[in-house]
């Protein structure tokens, strides 16, 4: 699935997906479009950067990051730079063709 497919995970800034009102039958027919990263042709859903994202409503209601519920409004989510520290896999050799074996 690549909800937002133009994603960098190290360049200091949240994507945010939002995705407007609509139907039932709109979402599911749309799924292929999401996991193809093509969802942005939906007048309903907008891209955007930020490095601070600030949630509120009136009532409180569930906030997802990640596909993940997070909490509740309000919520505040920022960008701490260097904070996370990630290990590629594909760099270090331990998936390498010479030692991938698929088993019965």
């Amino acid at each position: 699935m690549r909800m937002a497919p133009q994603a960098q995970p190290d360049d200091g800034w949240f994507d945010v997906v939002t995705i407007g009102d609509i139907s039932r039958w709109l979402g599911i027919r749309s799924l292929p479009m999401l996991y193809r990263g093509t969802h942005g042709r939906l007048s309903q859903v907008e891209f955007g950067k930020a490095r601070r994202v600030e949630i509120e409503s009136d009532e409180p209601i569930g906030v997802e990051a990640d596909g993940e519920l997070a909490g509740t409004t309000p919520a505040v989510f920022e960008i701490v730079p260097g904070a996370l520290q990630v290990i590629d896999w594909r760099s270090s050799g331990i998936l390498s063709s010479d030692r991938a074996r698929v088993s019965d």
